[in-house]
């Protein structure tokens, strides 16, 4: 499976230096902050075409070799496009290694993964669909599949002067993926003026900024870093970046998550095995497990229960309660 993903990967990238021009207007992601730069490739800048054919395969059970499954299955809009399980199940119940992240906010993240394994969102898309423990649908066929549905290739030549094929699946499922962007929680309605925090909250604000803000960093509160944040003592069931590197330097380091929604994705860490933000808190508050390759900004700190109650409540201040609703990311 990998080395048929290995020889895809080739000819798509291969395809980027002559991708057809835009078609449609440019898309603007909304958001009105000082944020980092967006990641996305001049190939496949969003626009409103390759965003609706990515939005439509979203919701799309075909993706799936069984037909039971689509995206939406464990990118839940509901829950911050993440799931409510430790790992989520793939066709006939079959079970992977790590946690569902959430989607939202990937327009900035350099590469994908947890363990950075894919170098471009670009890209991302054909993991879930190829792998046997998620959708488990070799992309030729889904090619076939999907190639008879006269509005999709319609879709696809409007986005992308191309009929559906592996490029326009991928790339479209990407700028989809791209489109959807939080930035509209109470933390930033503070930031603008418009509201303001508790008492509780600002405390916890506060203990925020002087302990966790070196990794979870504002305004996205996640980094492109890739951290062992000593979650677990051994990484022998998944090594993490290693996997992607091989190197034995790599082990137990993953992306530094978003924050942003956090109050909605649980359970937590790459393998989903802490069951609330409570249990988090504490992991950090006592400095780890004390792998030899945690990062050394990890160390334990005296936080009380009211401490850690009022790094709980800012960290709800990060929930965007329109993003759970938003019409423009619902199915089409």
């Amino acid at each position: 499976m990998w080395y048929r993903s290995c020889i895809v990967i080739s000819l798509i990238i291969a395809t980027l230096s002559c991708a057809d021009e835009v078609r449609s207007p440019s898309y603007d992601l909304g958001y009105s902050h000082d944020w980092p730069s967006q990641h996305i490739s001049p190939d496949n800048v969003l626009t409103e075409s390759r965003i609706a054919l990515g939005q439509r395969l979203f919701y799309d059970t075909r993706l799936s070799i069984d037909s039971t499954m689509s995206c939406n299955s464990c990118h839940i809009q509901s829950l911050a496009f993440a799931d409510s399980v430790a790992i989520s199940p793939g066709i006939e119940g079959r079970l992977g290694l790590r946690n569902t992240p959430t989607l939202a906010n990937l327009a900035f993240v350099e590469v994908a993964h947890r363990d950075g394994g894919v170098r471009s969102i670009d890209l991302q898309a054909m993991n879930p669909i190829e792998d046997h423990n998620e959708m488990a649908m070799p992309l030729p066929r889904l090619v076939e599949r999907l190639s008879t549905d006269t509005e999709l290739d319609a879709m696809a030549q409007a986005a992308y002067g191309r009929p559906i094929d592996n490029v326009s699946i991928v790339f479209s499922l990407a700028s989809f993926v791209r489109s959807i962007v939080s930035y509209n929680s109470r933390y930033d309605r503070v930031a603008a003026g418009e509201a303001s925090y508790t008492e509780a909250e600002n405390r916890g604000k506060a203990l925020f900024d002087q302990n966790c803000s070196s990794c979870h960093v504002p305004p996205l509160f996640g980094s492109n870093d890739f951290v062992n944040n000593g979650s677990q003592r051994d990484y022998s069931a998944d090594r993490g970046r290693t996997r992607a590197t091989m190197l034995d330097s790599d082990e137990g380091k993953f992306r530094v998550a978003t924050l942003r929604n956090v109050a909605l994705t649980a359970p937590y860490m790459h393998d989903g095995s802490y069951p609330t933000l409570a249990s988090v808190i504490e992991q950090y508050s006592r400095g780890g497990s004390g792998h030899p390759l945690q990062d050394d900004r990890i160390t334990a700190i005296s936080l009380s229960t009211e401490d850690q109650s009022d790094l709980l409540a800012f960290l709800h201040t990060l929930t965007d309660s329109t993003l759970l609703e938003e019409v423009a990311y619902k199915a089409l």
